[in-house]
């Protein structure tokens, strides 16, 4: 499902800065649920890792999909050198947002960090930022 989503992304979206957006985007899709439940992909990868790692080494293969589909955005943005790490960075502040709006039961905190990590995108993609 996720391959199949980030292919439509890609069709959908002209440019990498509206599918970075889309990206960011689901943050807003699942607010209610992030807020209740934290996120379900990190909190699987989280749990397969104390229990079972080889499960663990799949569960670990859906963000590798994200990552390398933003990586991908990032290369086409600009930045291959640094296309990996960007990504990287964009999941890590996800999942930090994700899991602070949960333990906080904070719908206010994701609308807030979500905006910050807009902004940060749109800053990347016009050359005036490269860091938080």
């Amino acid at each position: 499902r996720i391959s199949q989503m980030l292919e439509s992304w890609s069709g959908e979206y002209r440019t990498p800065i509206e599918r970075l957006h889309r990206f960011v985007g689901i943050l807003d899709d699942s607010v209610d649920s992030l807020s209740r439940y934290g996120c379900p992909m990190g909190s699987l990868n989280t749990e397969l890792g104390k229990a079972d790692p080889k499960l663990q080494e799949h569960a670990e293969n859906l963000f590798k999909l994200f990552e390398e589909w933003l990586s991908d955005q990032f290369a086409e943005l600009g930045y291959a050198g640094r296309a990996h790490e960007l990504a990287i960075r964009v999941m890590a502040i996800g999942q930090g947002i994700s899991t602070l709006t949960h333990i906080h039961h904070d719908t206010g905190l994701l609308k807030r960090e979500r905006l910050r990590l807009r902004n940060w995108i749109d800053q990347l993609a016009d050359g005036s930022s490269e860091c938080l």
